[in-house]
């Protein structure tokens, strides 16, 4: 049985980890939630009913700005909310920049972990032992 390593204990606490670990957090959520957004947005387009909005300016029952303000209005909110995610994106990269050299060095520090050698060199004993004794029965 692979022992538990002191080390996963602490690479589970450790910053560079953690902060990589919510930046990707972050990441998913946001395009999650960006993608939610973009659907309202779409949702919204299918109920446009600008051309008889636009008909009745031409007809001059309403102000051609006023229709013109009151649809940019609409989508101005969808642009801020994608934005907003768009920058939740930024950040998590730029932490995620932040925190790779330390979790490089972590990973490096991983590789030379004892209680994992030593299970290796135990496994790699244990195939020498039954190699010799296949070929002394052989």
């Amino acid at each position: 049985m692979k022992p538990n390593s002191v080390v996963s204990a602490e690479i589970e606490q450790n910053p560079a980890f953690l902060g990589i670990s919510k930046s990707v957090e972050n990441i998913e959520a946001a395009k999650k939630r960006k993608e939610e957004i973009l659907n309202q947005c779409v949702q919204e387009l299918s109920n446009l009913n600008l051309i008889q909005e636009l008909i009745e300016a031409h007809q001059g029952k309403t102000n051609f700005e006023d229709v013109k303000t009151k649809q940019k209005a609409k989508f101005q909110d969808f642009f801020k909310k994608i934005s907003e995610q768009n920058d939740i994106v930024l950040a998590s990269n730029d932490a995620i920049k932040q925190n790779y050299q330390a979790f490089a060095n972590l990973k490096k520090s991983i590789a030379i972990d004892p209680a994992n050698q030593q299970f290796y060199q135990r496994i790699e004993l244990s195939l020498a032992c039954q190699q010799d004794l296949e070929n002394q029965m052989g």
